[in-house]
């Protein structure tokens, strides 16, 4: 059986550990251990590059909606439809595949 310390307490290094849950449901008496700073930079990175793409692609489209000169070239209505799908992408895959990629261990049937 797992110790309060296995099941969730951050150590002296940093390190959280949590129980490692099989697919029928029997926790493994192995504990998986995470790096604290290492996740926090994960999260900070990947909330960076979808806010980045989200801000990006919402200047692209406001440009080609708002600039006159734009709207003259069927090209620019191309570069307008690529954005609004990658803005798509950014709202509503993104954050699933980031969570998913923090949270691996606690979400490995719905992902």
């Amino acid at each position: 059986m797992a110790t309060a310390h296995e099941a969730g307490d951050v150590n002296d290094v940093g390190m959280m550990t949590m129980m490692e849950v099989t697919s029928s449901g029997a926790a493994e008496a192995a504990a998986v251990r995470y790096d604290i700073p290492e996740l926090l930079a994960t999260v900070t990175t990947l909330g960076a590059v979808i806010l980045a793409t989200i801000i990006g692609n919402a200047f692209v489209i406001a440009a080609v909606v708002l600039e006159r000169n734009l709207r003259t070239h069927v090209a620019n209505y191309l570069v307008a439809s690529l954005a609004v799908a990658d803005l798509l992408v950014a709202v509503l895959v993104m954050p699933l595949a980031a969570v998913n990629e923090v949270c691996e261990c606690c979400l490995p049937v719905i992902f």
